[in-house]
């Protein structure tokens, strides 16, 4: 028998990056409470662990979490939000470990901030600030890529995708080991999708550089609507781009880069920087494995449920993956079927909203043995509060571009091992 828990905790081996060694932070270990909360002792170092990767000024959120005062004059809305659990937005389990940088509020956390807003929100004794965040978490990158013209960000309205065509530049032809991304106005970017444009169909599309709507798939831009050779993908919340043993190689002169933009009430810079940290280890084994169903139809009131499976030929390794789904999707679930018929989660967003789509790196590959199967279950619902319906009467939903359609689509980044 194949030792398969072995395989499942295969250790994850660190190479070293031109310039420097880059590493994702640390993950503080978890607050322990003793006696009555105060801001200081216990709500404080919560939300340093919880929060502070987008509730800073001038962060992605849109408000500031730092200080006492921060928080004590929004402390009804934070008992609120707590309660209820809208926060951190991710929705999602997986059986191997963390993605996003902050974990969900736990039950002991939840009833200690209700317990703190009960007592009067007591701060406790001053407390050092916590120092600003560096500009790039993985130290100073070996290239930066800018947007070349994007239209300012609409002030009104709902989100929505807009995809750009960026020469590769000094890129072309390196190996890349972690990407990151800055968005200049964080407010208004929700996500980010860096891609190849083998075949420079983007480019051809977007020759004055200021952009097209995508309505959240690259996949018709790309010349193979199969296919997605994603070089990374980032979100707010999630550390950067950093699949060790999967470096990526810039094959295409054109990079495609969509992003998904959030109206903040007025006009806001669209432009990002792209920041590549290159490499010069051997080249990883690691691919793409995508796919995608073009032959549904969702009916109206209908909650059908579509699935889609990779098999694995040969012992691998998955060091992260990206759904597409757009808002008739309700619920999005990857499963590990082992050999031997056991199961276990890869990722399951329980909450599937594509306006709060993370980036999915795993903290450590995910050991795929072979014979094992990787199936995604994507769950829609057509009913007349869901989707874009709106309290509309229900119509046949078909698969496609636009923004009263849907689409199923799931990429795997899978290396083989050895």
């Amino acid at each position: 028998m194949r030792p398969i828990l072995a395989l499942l905790a295969l250790p994850v081996l660190a190479y070293g990056l031109s310039r420097q060694q880059h590493t994702p932070p640390d993950r503080p270990a978890p607050v322990k409470r003793t006696g009555d909360p105060t801001f200081s002792a216990d709500i404080a170092p919560m939300f340093r662990q919880k929060c502070l990767s987008c509730h800073v000024e001038s962060g992605h959120a849109p408000f500031p979490l730092v200080t006492y005062t921060d928080v004590m004059k929004r402390a009804s809305l934070v008992r609120t939000i707590a309660m209820i659990r809208s926060m951190p937005p991710t929705h999602m389990h997986s059986d191997f470990g963390t993605i996003a940088l902050q974990e969900a509020l736990t039950d002991e956390e939840v009833v200690t901030i209700q317990e703190w807003v009960r007592l009067g929100t007591p701060e406790g004794p001053k407390i050092e600030l916590p120092p600003p965040a560096p500009v790039w978490s993985l130290g100073e990158p070996d290239l930066v890529l800018k947007l070349p013209k994007p239209k300012p960000v609409k002030a009104e309205g709902l989100a929505y995708w807009r995809a750009y065509t960026l020469p590769s530049g000094a890129a072309l032809g390196r190996r890349i080991r972690a990407v990151d991304v800055r968005p200049l106005a964080p407010k208004a970017v929700r996500h980010v999708l860096v891609a190849q444009d083998a075949v420079g169909q983007l480019a051809r599309r977007d020759r004055s550089g200021a952009g097209i709507d995508t309505y959240g798939s690259l996949r018709p831009y790309l010349g193979d609507p199969t296919n997605l050779n994603i070089l990374a993908t980032w979100a707010p919340g999630y550390p950067p781009w950093f699949p060790r043993m999967a470096s990526a190689e810039v094959t295409a002169k054109d990079l495609a880069v969509q992003v998904l933009y959030q109206p903040t009430g007025k006009p806001e810079d669209a432009g990002i920087e792209i920041a590549l940290y290159f490499t010069t280890e051997p080249p990883s084994k690691a691919r793409w494995v995508s796919r995608t169903r073009t032959d549904f139809l969702i009916p109206p009131e209908g909650t059908p449920t579509l699935t889609e499976t990779v098999e694995i030929e040969e012992d691998s390794l998955l060091f992260g993956l990206y759904p597409e789904a757009r808002l008739f999707c309700s619920q999005i679930v990857v499963d590990l079927i082992l050999p031997e018929g056991g199961r276990k989660i890869a990722l399951g967003i329980y909450k599937w909203n594509p306006i709060w789509i993370g980036s999915y790196l795993f903290p450590t590959p995910i050991g795929l043995p072979k014979g094992s199967r990787l199936r995604a279950e994507f769950t829609y619902d057509n009913g007349k509060h869901s989707g874009r319906n709106e309290g509309r009467t229900p119509v046949p939903v078909k698969f496609g571009n636009g923004a009263d359609r849907e689409m199923m689509g799931i990429a795997y980044l899978i290396g083989t091992v050895g």
